[in-house]
């Protein structure tokens, strides 16, 4: 593959990946004005932060990765689709990490929302 065949599939495969964080973010998150929703619902839940979260989702997305290398072919997702999802995941807690130090800067404890706050009555959760 050359430079600028893969400058091509690059880009095609960072429209994936926004596709995929754009879907992503209309399925659990079900609203624009926090992207972490589903991560705060879900933190809250277990007991864990919102990064925590997100890492186990990631660490589940490449252990698919993992497996498809081992030569398990057939799984749920494509390689491709959890190859997509890891870069998503990998943005989100970059942004998360990104915001919490600009919050702590400001405001020492975290921002606790209530479930009104994140839309989850809206969600049947």
């Amino acid at each position: 593959m050359t430079k600028d065949e893969f400058d091509r599939h690059f880009t095609r495969f960072m429209d994936r990946v926004k596709t995929t964080r754009d879907s992503g973010q209309k399925e659990y998150a079900q609203q624009e004005d926090e992207v972490f929703a589903d991560f705060i619902w879900e933190a809250d839940t277990i007991g864990n932060t919102p990064l925590e979260v997100m890492y186990t989702f990631l660490l589940k997305h490449i252990r698919g990765v993992g497996s498809y290398i081992q030569g398990h072919k057939s799984q749920r997702e494509s390689v491709h689709g959890r190859l997509e999802d890891i870069c998503v995941y990998i943005s989100l807690m970059d942004a998360y990490i990104t915001e919490s130090a600009e919050v702590k800067e400001v405001n020492p404890k975290p921002k606790k929302f209530t479930r009104k706050e994140l839309n989850l009555n809206k969600m049947n959760v």
